[in-house]
């Protein structure tokens, strides 16, 4: 009779291959869903449409920021307090799942609308901060399935140090997104 051994190392592929699944699946049905409704609704095509086009003109405002960094922190927030416990694992996976669902249905909406021009575009208006977003998403939900298998009992290090790279990742995001939008706003309707 043959034993299995199960190692950790195949464990965490795994659970890895498992949250690059969920994300692909995100992207693919993003993707879908727009191609779906381009014919049928063209009022999120016109508001995208408007806010690529807008013509910003902000400086650095505290207010503003802080409204940035809280919608970029309670996205990553949600990741990751619902990946803490078995049982609102699922709600973890779902809050991922929206997040890049959003970005990939969001940039299948500019692609449609401008053609190529809008890769350019969409990676000017939000691609930096999509990219950011997503990795640590990413990294949240990898987290949240390896610590089913996880015999540690280091609250620190199982709980607290998650909360950095959210912290850290939604100051760089809203300083990006504060900072290089104005310019980036203006050389994406350079490409349009």
């Amino acid at each position: 009779m043959k034993k299995k051994y199960d190692t950790r190392l195949l464990r965490c592929f795994n659970q890895d291959l498992f949250a690059v699944l969920i994300f692909i699946l995100a992207i693919i049905s993003g993707s879908i869903y727009a191609l779906y409704i381009k014919d049928k609704d063209s009022t999120i095509f016109l508001m995208l449409n408007n806010y690529i086009l807008m013509d910003m003109k902000t400086g650095f405002e505290i207010e503003k920021y802080l409204h940035t960094f809280y919608h970029y922190f309670k996205q990553l927030f949600m990741i990751w307090i619902f990946g803490l416990f078995a049982f609102t694992l699922p709600l973890s996976i779902l809050a991922f799942f929206i997040l890049a669902f959003s970005y990939a249905f969001t940039t299948t909406c500019v692609i449609l609308t401008y053609g190529s021009k809008g890769i350019a575009a969409a990676f000017c208006i939000y691609g930096l901060q999509a990219v950011m977003m997503l990795a640590i998403g990413m990294y949240l939900q990898i987290i949240s399935f390896r610590k089913r298998y996880s015999k540690s009992n280091n609250l620190f290090k199982d709980h607290v140090i998650p909360v950095m790279p959210i912290l850290a990742g939604s100051c760089i995001i809203s300083l990006t997104d504060i900072l290089a939008t104005n310019y980036l706003h203006k050389l994406a309707a350079l490409f349009l």
